[in-house]
């Protein structure tokens, strides 16, 4: 009925934790009703003191620490992906044969957008919707019939031009990567279009909890940030990789997901904190959170411990704190069993920053749209359950962007809420949301 974690010798020799493990017979049976956070907080695997790893997503975003769950609205990229499996990836003038074929919704707010609609339980009256444009083929109908069947709003995708954007992506069985090909939407959104979204924007923002942008549509994306900024919604903007107008965007953003490789401008190099700390002063002015991914190592997540403090305003001397308190916490870490440890644990390194693990222990078939998984479920947190703390937020987003890439594809592995009780990890309730 249970599985156990002994601590280690400097905290409470001898004191064993019961887990509880629920074993449904479905592909999330590992992640269903783990109680596993209660007890690594027994343990003692943070430091003391004022931290932001248990400071709500709400009192990070706000001076008064109060947020209200609410609608959600995307602005940004939705096309198609066609994902072919191969052996191994090709070389110049090779020509192989692929081992499985599939079609199926891709684009970044798109996805984000499909993983948080599918953690949404149907008791809750939270209303996703996108702003995008499609051309007018099949393949826009395509893109646009998939995501209403996962309960989005496409009331406010544009039809234009002769073809959809769409991407072919060639996965790697051997090297477990995949490679992109991208062909642009043939008619991009037009000044017109722009203007049509703007004299809409009251009735699209009306009850949002927070907008996610990827920076594609760039002027319909900075416009609508404009106005949700006066207006006091979170904005998260997905900083994929640079992109027209992303510095205008970023200006604007509360919340910024971006690879290690955009923020530091290469991959391996020492000093990492420093340059995360660099970026967010020279490009982040409003932002409260800045989550560095970093792929197979998890992710960085900095924040200021004061309620609606400004990532920009850490200063390199609060790393270098961070990490004499680390080494002496690891060296009291407990040892847990194999298959409790599978799971990601964030790790507070100081008062604002706290790493993350990943999910081991999963067959990775495809990693493309792990990025968008994480930051879909962030935004699902900060919509749904804005005083959940931030380090179950970090959690559970990994836990879900782990999930989805069993699969191949960006959307096949994401978890539904019926299939996937992630409350546990949120130590949150959402009855009052729901009674919503």
């Amino acid at each position: 009925d249970g599985m156990v974690a002994r601590t280690g010798a400097n905290n409470n020799p001898g004191q064993t934790i019961i887990v509880k493990l629920v074993r449904p017979a479905t592909r999330f049976q590992r992640y269903r009703d783990i109680r596993w956070r209660d007890a690594k907080r027994r343990v003692g695997v943070r430091a003391e003191g004022v931290s932001v790893y248990d400071r709500s997503l709400a009192a990070l975003l706000s001076d008064t620490g109060k947020r209200v769950a609410g609608d959600v609205v995307g602005v940004g990229a939705a096309c198609l992906d066609c994902l072919a499996s191969v052996e191994k990836y090709p070389q110049a003038d090779d020509k192989v044969r692929s081992l499985s074929f599939k079609q199926e919704g891709g684009g970044n707010t798109a996805n984000c957008l499909t993983a948080l609609s599918r953690l949404l339980p149907k008791t809750l009256k939270t209303r996703v919707r996108l702003v995008s444009k499609v051309g007018e083929d099949s393949t826009g109908d395509a893109i646009v019939t998939e995501l209403e069947r996962d309960g989005i709003d496409c009331s406010l995708v544009l039809r234009g031009g002769e073809t959809s954007a769409f991407t072919y992506i060639i996965v790697d069985e051997k090297a477990k990567t995949r490679t992109c090909i991208h062909t642009p939407l043939a008619q991009p959104v037009t000044d017109a279009e722009v203007n049509e979204i703007l004299e809409g924007v009251d009735d699209l923002l009306a009850g949002a909890s927070i907008l996610v942008l990827d920076g594609r549509h760039a002027d319909a994306s900075l416009a609508v940030a404009k106005c949700a900024k006066s207006r006091g919604i979170p904005i998260l903007v997905d900083a994929e990789k640079p992109r027209p107008l992303l510095d205008q965007i970023l200006k604007l953003a509360d919340i910024v997901v971006a690879p290690e490789s955009f923020v530091t401008g290469d991959e391996g190099s020492k000093k990492t904190r420093e340059k995360y700390i660099r970026f967010a002063a020279e490009l982040l002015p409003s932002a409260k959170l800045l989550v560095v991914t970093r792929g197979s190592e998890g992710s960085v997540a900095l924040a200021n411990p004061e309620p609606g403090g400004l990532v920009k305003d850490i200063k390199p001397a609060d790393m270098k704190t961070a990490d004499r308190r680390r080494d002496d916490r690891l060296g009291s870490s407990p040892v847990m069993s194999h298959e409790l440890s599978s799971l990601p644990v964030a790790v507070e390194e100081s008062a604002c920053c706290v790493r993350t693990g990943v999910l081991r222990d999963i067959c990775v078939a495809d990693t493309t749209g792990a990025g968008d998984a994480f930051i879909g479920t962030l935004a699902f947190t900060v919509a749904v359950a804005p005083s959940a703390p931030l380090a179950s937020a970090l959690e559970l987003a990994t836990v879900v962007s782990g999930i989805s890439i069993s699969s191949v594809g960006a959307r096949s592995g994401l978890p539904r809420a019926e299939e996937f009780n992630y409350r546990y990890l949120l130590q949150v309730n959402l009855s009052a949301a729901e009674r919503e």
